[in-house]
């Protein structure tokens, strides 16, 4: 009876799908790579490597747009 109740506001994720997981982990590697590499630089010389916040972000979209067409022309081969 509870299963029954639970089922009414749970859907079953049987069917899961991790087509757009591997483009954020990507992006968030190089969003880290960037920002540590950016700490270090700035420790050392006193400035910046990429001063612009918005750099970054466009850096990151790009990975995953990029990682993103990679994967759906990868996924077309194997069928």
């Amino acid at each position: 009876m509870i299963k029954k109740l639970v089922n009414l506001f749970f859907e079953d994720d049987s069917q899961t799908s991790n087509e757009g997981h591997h483009g954020y982990f990507l992006v968030f590697v190089v969003w880290g790579a960037i920002l540590f590499i950016n700490g270090i630089f700035e420790y050392f010389t006193e400035r910046a490597l990429i001063e612009s916040s918005f750099s970054i972000l466009m850096i990151g979209l790009v990975v995953y747009f990029a990682a993103e067409t990679f994967a759906k022309k990868s996924t077309k081969g194997d069928r």
